[in-house]
C-alpha cells in the first residue's frame, strides 16, 4: 500500500504561536504561602541543632534575651550599642545561624527603613549642632507660612541621634530573632509561664500562632486546586471575586474552626496551662551561659560609665 504524495509533503498549514496564558495571582499567592510554611519548617530545624543557643534553658535563655533588650533601649551610648551589635552576631554564629538570612531579615528591613525616613531629623531644623553637611546656605525659605533657617545643613549631633536609633532596634530585633530561631514555640511558651505571664495571654499566643499555619494550609489547597482546574486567561474581575470570596470564606472557616478545635481541646483535658513534654532543668551549661553573659554585662556597664 503506497502512502499518498499529500500526505508525505509539508504542512501549509501554519500554526500560531501562542504564550500559554497563566494565572499569575494564583502561582504569586501560593509562593507567597508556601514561604510562610517554608521559613516555619526552616526556623524549626534551626532550633533542632545541637549548637549554643539551642543547648541553653529556654527560661535562662529568655531572661538574658530580655535583658539585653531592655539594656540595649536605656543605653545612651552608641559604642555599647555597636558592642551589643557584635555579641548578637557572634550569638548568631555561634548557634549555626545563616548570618545571609539574619542581615537580609534583621538589618536590611526595619533598621535600614528606619534610618532613611528619619535622615530629615539629623538637619539643624530639628536638632541643632555642629554641621557636618550643608544642604544649603545663605537662602532664605518660606514655605505655607513656616519659615525655615537661612541655613540648612546635617549636624553632627542629628547623624549620632538618627544612628543610635537605627542600631537600637537593630540589636533589639537581632536578639528576638535569635530567640524565636533557636527556640521551639512549646518551650519558649513554657518560659513565659515560668516569668508569670497570665495563662490566658500564652493561650491566645499558642493558638494564633497554630491558626496562622492551619489558615496557610487551607488556603494553598484552596489556590492549588483553582490552579489545576484552570484553562486559558483569568480577567481580572474573575480574580477579584475568587479572592474575595475565599476571604469571605476563610473568615466563616475560622470561625466554626475555632469552636470545634476548643471542644476537643477541653475533650482531651486542656485546662489553660501550656503543656511541654520536655522538663527544664538548669544544666552547667546553663550556668556558664550566666556567668559568661555577667562578664558582657560588666563591660556595658564600665562602658557607660567611661564613655
Amino acid at each position: 500500500m503506497n502512502i499518498p504524495d499529500w500526505m508525505l509533503g509539508a504542512s501549509n498549514i501554519v500554526e500560531e504561536k501562542k504564550r500559554p496564558a497563566k494565572a499569575r495571582f494564583l502561582l504569586n499567592s501560593l509562593l507567597s504561602i508556601s514561604k510562610v510554611i517554608y521559613h516555619e519548617v526552616f526556623s524549626e530545624s534551626y532550633a533542632l541543632r545541637k549548637k549554643l543557643m539551642q543547648g541553653i534553658d529556654p527560661r535562662v535563655k529568655l531572661v538574658t534575651i530580655l535583658f539585653f533588650i531592655v539594656c540595649c533601649g536605656l543605653t545612651k551610648s552608641l559604642l555599647t550599642l555597636l558592642f551589643l551589635t557584635f555579641a548578637a552576631s557572634m550569638y548568631v554564629w555561634l548557634s549555626g545561624l545563616s548570618l545571609k538570612d539574619y542581615l537580609s531579615r534583621v538589618w536590611m528591613i526595619y533598621p535600614l527603613f528606619l534610618l532613611i525616613v528619619s535622615v530629615p531629623a539629623a538637619t539643624n531644623f530639628f536638632i541643632p549642632g555642629k554641621p557636618a553637611l550643608y544642604v544649603y546656605q545663605a537662602l532664605a525659605l518660606k514655605l505655607w507660612s513656616i519659615n525655615f533657617p537661612p541655613e540648612l545643613y546635617f549636624s553632627y549631633e542629628g547623624l549620632a541621634a538618627i544612628s543610635k536609633m537605627a542600631v537600637r532596634v537593630g540589636v533589639s530585633f537581632s536578639f528576638g530573632y535569635i530567640l524565636v530561631m533557636t527556640t521551639r514555640w512549646s518551650h519558649l511558651t513554657k518560659s513565659l509561664s515560668f516569668l508569670h505571664v497570665p495563662l490566658q495571654v500564652i493561650a491566645i499566643l499558642n493558638m494564633t500562632y497554630r491558626y496562622i499555619y492551619v489558615i496557610a494550609k487551607i488556603s494553598m489547597e484552596m489556590l492549588e486546586s483553582r490552579w489545576l482546574r484552570t484553562v486559558g486567561k483569568i480577567s481580572r474581575k474573575d480574580n477579584r471575586s475568587f479572592i474575595a470570596g475565599r476571604i469571605s470564606f476563610l473568615f466563616v472557616k475560622a470561625y466554626f474552626l475555632s469552636g470545634e478545635i476548643y471542644e476537643a481541646m477541653r475533650c482531651r483535658g486542656y485546662t489553660g496551662e501550656p503543656v511541654c513534654l520536655n522538663s527544664f532543668k538548669l544544666r552547667r551549661a546553663d550556668y556558664f551561659w550566666l556567668s559568661s553573659n555577667l562578664i558582657i554585662v560588666l563591660v556595658i556597664v564600665m562602658g557607660e560609665i567611661i564613655f
